[in-house]
């Protein structure tokens, strides 16, 4: 019979392998293994400026970006709808354009699902990084091979609060896709780990 501590492991080791064993990075994909119900943000739903930077502006919606992104309102790319994120401000902005730069973008709570439609030029890598907490959770790169067009990255069956975000190039980016989707077989090995560790808290009889 095993020891409540050996039990806690194994366990522990039970619910690293259901939690890892569901996780799936999205390259140039889709939305379709969403649930249908996760939370969608075009970007339309602020009334912003062109090219302001934009931080807390969608905090509402669940999510904040680190400083040094823009809102576009003139992009016509296959996919995109409407207006549009940047990492780099254009040469039609008042008072000049600012390089692309990496940024972050943080959730008000924790997901398990990101994506989002992705667009840059050709031959740019695009690195997504997650994280929970300090973390890092799962990386991802993309090195676009046609101009212009949004492809769908992300990440699926993960558990993470912020994503770090760079390219070698500029990168536009719309409908971000997001959810917290409860896992029934994580779920389960949650309520045996925990069950583990009160076990083995317990004085061991003799």
């Amino acid at each position: 019979m095993l020891r409540p501590l050996c039990l806690c492991v194994a366990l522990a080791g039970l619910l690293a392998v259901a939690t890892s064993a569901s996780a799936v990075p999205i390259l140039d994909g889709s939305f379709a293994g969403f649930s249908g119900s996760e939370t969608v943000i075009d970007f339309d739903e602020v009334a912003l400026a062109p090219f302001q930077s934009v931080t807390n502006e969608f905090a509402g919606l669940g999510i904040t970006f680190s400083p040094n992104v823009w809102f576009e309102n003139i992009r016509n790319f296959p996919n995109f709808d409407g207006a549009s994120m940047a990492n780099f401000r254009s040469t039609s902005a008042p008072g000049g354009s600012l390089p692309p730069v990496a940024f972050e973008v943080a959730f008000t709570s924790g997901m398990t699902d990101f994506a989002a439609f992705f667009a840059s030029n050709s031959g740019n890598t695009i690195t997504l990084t997650a994280f929970l907490g300090v973390a890092m959770v799962e990386t991802l790169t993309f090195t676009d091979t046609t101009c212009c067009n949004g492809h769908v990255l992300g990440f699926s069956g993960i558990s993470f609060d912020r994503i770090a975000i760079s390219g070698s190039d500029l990168i536009i980016f719309d409908e971000f896709h997001f959810e917290n989707v409860a896992e029934p077989a994580t779920a389960l090995m949650l309520i045996l780990g925990l069950t583990g560790l009160a076990l083995a808290g317990r004085p061991a009889k003799t």
